[in-house]
């Protein structure tokens, strides 16, 4: 349900302190946002399974757009793609096997997903980079989300949201060793 007047470059600008939260993951990510001064806005919420219970949850404007993320392989499982685009588009994994190189592109199981990006399904979001410490794993951003201002994201919890700037989700990727690769969906 969406609240009268919602308005999230008011509500990042105000820099709000994030709840306190027993999630490890949470606090890690708050605290990168922190020190990376990146400002930003935080909401606890129900856990969300997919993009699309998200509108139930997360407000947004028209300004701000939430996004789905897909942790992809090769056919071979010897390479990974963390993919963010913009929730209301369809993957198209045939486009994005051509433009990844790739011959086949599966979904990685939890374990992999674990291994690799230090989360659990449900939680995957660009957030998650800074748990890929070598920058092995590439993350390839949706060219779209460039037309938002602001982006709303998991905090690598499926119980939160985080909202912040596009220029700053860039700049979050780059101090993890992360430089976006732009793929029009």
């Amino acid at each position: 349900m969406q609240p009268e007047n919602f308005n999230v470059a008011s509500l990042v600008a105000q820099r709000i302190a994030p709840p306190f939260t027993e999630s490890e993951a949470k606090n890690a990510v708050y605290t990168k946002l922190n020190d990376l001064d990146i400002p930003f806005y935080a909401i606890d919420h129900p856990p969300v399974h997919g993009a699309d219970c998200v509108e139930n949850y997360v407000p947004v404007d028209e300004h701000t757009v939430v996004v789905k993320n897909l942790y992809l392989r090769n056919d071979t499982g010897t390479k990974s793609w963390l993919v963010t685009e913009c929730y209301h588009k369809h993957a198209d994994l045939i486009n994005l096997r051509a433009f990844l190189g790739s011959s086949r592109l599966g979904f990685c199981s939890p374990e992999r997903l674990w291994k690799g990006l230090g989360i659990r399904p449900g939680s995957v979001s660009p957030l998650c980079c800074m748990n890929d410490t070598e920058g092995k794993i590439p993350l390839i951003l949706d060219a779209d989300l460039a037309t938002y201002a602001y982006i709303c994201m998991h905090p690598n919890d499926n119980t939160g949201s985080v909202y912040l700037k596009y220029e700053d989700l860039l700049k979050f990727a780059r101090a993890t060793g992360h430089e976006p690769v732009f793929y029009r969906v």
